[in-house]
């Protein structure tokens, strides 16, 4: 798909465009609790300002300026991946978030999307989904899945036992 992040300078009200091709999408995970506000963190309106602010062309300096994402083209499969690690300043540490992320049944992007002809039967409403897990979760659920039948094979040899007597 395409996104397009566009940059508004507040001073002169210059507008930057800039078109870029996505094989899948990246949503926080930091400050929020679903997939939903995740694609709103995405495409929210952010103010560019102090340390952020954004050198204009036309005015030839740093201004504050607003910043806005969207996506243009989306495609049939759409693959997202979470940001489930985060920098720490106090420990200087990256860590894994290890919280609850819902996810809808169906989720309809009208709001994200920069598309004019937009048709809510067709473009931009996914209603499936397939989730994937790192390696490290597929071990962690592999052994989790070894312990319950050891526990059942032991739990069937005691009652075997126990009949015997």
């Amino acid at each position: 798909g395409n996104q397009i992040t566009r940059i508004m300078c507040t001073e002169c009200g210059y507008l930057s465009e800039r078109k870029e091709e996505y094989k899948d999408l990246t949503l926080a995970m930091e400050n929020t609790s679903d997939l939903v506000a995740s694609f709103r963190e995405l495409t929210n309106f952010e103010v560019m300002r102090g340390s952020e602010m954004y050198r204009c062309s036309q005015c030839a300096k740093k201004v504050e300026a607003v910043r806005s994402t969207k996506l243009q083209d989306i495609p049939p499969v759409l693959t997202l991946s979470l940001a489930r690690f985060v920098y720490n300043r106090k420990t200087y540490r990256r860590e894994k978030l290890t919280k609850k992320f819902k996810f809808p049944l169906s989720i309809d992007l009208e709001g994200c999307l920069d598309i004019p002809e937009y048709k809510k039967s067709s473009q931009g409403y996914y209603t499936s989904w397939k989730v994937a897990f790192d390696e490290a979760e597929k071990e962690r659920l592999a052994l989790e899945k070894e312990k319950k039948e050891k526990d059942a094979a032991r739990q069937r040899k005691q009652e075997e036992w126990a009949k015997g007597q």
